[in-house]
């Protein structure tokens, strides 16, 4: 009779044994499923970080190129008009010089000594119109206004002569 009771208790645990056994490898499969659900939904993440990373870099290069190509535009309007403005300015300066060379006297001398004033107020402008188109955009404006004051300075020389 003692052996009854041993002999169930063994059967007991081996069942107790198997079907813990049984549970852990539920257990496993789970915790593997579990991870490779977990490694999927992680790439998708990944996958969809890396399209909008893309598509924002792509929005902010366009963005770029658009300012790019519009501060460009406003460089070549504004050097357009000045040079525009310079040639209508060298006519008149043409006509004060040939105003001098009929002078005579200290009107001539006068005239001739306002001529190389307006040169090299010319010179100083064109210099600073042509490092005007090279600038940056940073200093453009600091660059224009300064430049925009040499030329105000010029159109009043020559006007005043």
């Amino acid at each position: 009779m003692i052996r009854s009771p041993l002999f169930a208790c063994a059967i007991l645990s081996v069942l107790l044994v198997s079907g813990c056994d049984k549970d852990a490898q539920e257990q496993q499969e789970k915790a593997v499923k579990a991870q490779a659900e977990a490694n999927l939904k992680a790439s998708e993440a990944r996958s969809e970080s890396d399209k909008k990373a893309a598509t924002a870099q792509a929005e902010a290069t366009k963005k770029i190129a658009e300012a790019q190509a519009g501060f460009n535009k406003l460089v070549e309007d504004y050097r357009h008009k000045a040079t525009t403005d310079l040639a209508d300015l060298d006519k008149k300066v043409e006509a004060i010089d040939a105003r001098a060379l009929k002078a005579t006297g200290k009107a001539k001398t006068d005239l001739q000594a306002k001529l190389t004033q307006i040169r090299t107020s010319r010179e100083s402008y064109v210099a600073d119109l042509k490092s005007l188109e090279s600038g940056q955009a940073s200093t453009w404006d600091v660059a224009k206004a300064r430049n925009e004051v040499k030329w105000g300075e010029l159109k009043t020389l020559v006007e005043s002569t």
